[in-house]
């Protein structure tokens, strides 16, 4: 068995206003993350609902396995920490599906998600396209804040 055969492609930022840094592998062992803030206070509650993040291209080369593992290191700082979402392009209906989540808080968190099946997720070509959001309720304006990921993982398995 052969893990770590899912490259980077590209990262973009979606529903975000700033998108600063550079992820530059898969896993930023170099230290280097990429920060995020949200677009606007969408209810007009008076508290940022961010749900926004990263989207990011991924290329494959291993057929024979079934199933993908996830991790995904990410914190915030607002005290009300939020929740991490992976989502994969469903490509036989072009959609993003959620296909796991787990908390994070203040310091960085290691999310974890494991037996993801490629299914529908890979194209015909090996390409993975995934949605990395963290989604944070908080008080205050959106520049104030800011969600950081300086790891984003998939592995085969």
């Amino acid at each position: 068995r052969t893990l770590n055969r899912i490259w980077l492609t590209d990262v973009i930022n979606f529903q975000s206003r700033v998108f600063d840094g550079s992820l530059r592998h898969l896993v930023a062992i170099d230290s280097h993350s990429i920060r995020v803030t949200p677009v606007d206070d969408t209810d007009r509650n008076g508290f940022l609902n961010f749900q926004g993040g990263l989207q990011i291209g991924l290329q494959t080369d291993q057929f024979g396995t079934t199933a993908l593992q996830a991790t995904i290191r990410v914190w915030t700082n607002q005290s009300t920490g939020g929740t991490a979402r992976l989502l994969l392009r469903n490509w036989s209906t072009g959609q993003f599906v959620e296909v796991g989540n787990g908390s994070f808080g203040t310091t960085p968190t290691t999310v974890m998600i494991a037996g993801i099946p490629f299914g529908n997720y890979r194209r015909g070509d090996g390409r993975i396209e995934a949605r990395i959001r963290g989604d944070v309720t908080a008080p205050g304006f959106a520049s104030r804040t800011i969600v950081n990921f300086d790891q984003v993982r998939l592995t085969s398995s």
